[in-house]
């Protein structure tokens, strides 16, 4: 058995230094610069070392971190935490490509299957600035690939340009201006920027890939 080193002259458990409470006892609250009452301490040792507060203590904690100040300041933190990790392009466009994974269609994943057969490499879901979210990204070429599918963007082939659409909420020429407004963004930001359509994806897939061909060609003669 041994002293207390706090100082205080009692003598402490075996092969323990301090009687619990006192490690805390001395030491100074760099707020108020004076030193921690004993039940302060007391509290701090009891949770440090797992025993179970009690609940008028545990009630004391839930109100002292409920208070109006303490969430606001908190709640500024973190807001200012998350708008500098999403500032981060490359960790933005990881957030979304997690959260979106679910949304690839069946010809979106046909062609991202025959892209990665030519050796291109495609992110997929990819967030550009000021316009969203696009369908294909390829960095080699700068291109911006859209897979539109014939019902959600209305298929010319199927819809007449005053035909409302029940699930986008509009007509037919309302969604190819929105779609046409978003191709121009992406071109004026320097992208090339091709758009297929489900069908064309699913009969005749080798032409769409034609395409992409070609834009990748146009590269290699620009850069010899």
């Amino acid at each position: 058995m041994s002293k207390c080193l706090c100082g205080c002259g009692l003598i402490a458990k075996p092969e323990k230094k301090y009687i619990q409470g006192h490690y805390f006892k001395n030491m100074i609250n760099s707020q108020a610069g004076k030193p921690k009452s004993d039940k302060h301490c007391k509290n701090i040792s009891i949770g440090r070392t797992g025993i179970k507060l009690s609940d008028k203590v545990r009630k004391i904690i839930k109100e002292s971190q409920n208070r109006p100040e303490v969430k606001k300041k908190k709640s500024e933190s973190q807001t200012k935490a998350m708008i500098k990790k999403w500032q981060d392009l490359e960790y933005r466009n990881k957030q979304i490509r997690k959260s979106t994974i679910w949304q690839d269609t069946k010809p979106e994943c046909l062609l991202h299957d025959a892209l990665i057969k030519k050796d291109l490499r495609i992110i997929k879901q990819y967030y550009v600035k000021d316009v969203g979210l696009i369908d294909r990204y390829l960095p080699d070429l700068n291109l911006v690939v859209e897979v539109d599918g014939d019902y959600f963007h209305c298929n010319p082939k199927i819809f007449k340009a005053n035909d409302y659409n029940k699930t986008i909420k509009m007509i037919a020429k309302e969604k190819w201006n929105v779609d046409k407004i978003k191709t121009e963004k992406l071109k004026q930001l320097g992208f090339n920027v091709l758009r297929f359509w489900e069908s064309d994806i699913y009969n005749n897939l080798e032409k769409c890939l034609n395409k992409i061909k070609r834009i990748n060609n146009e590269k290699i003669l620009a850069i010899s």
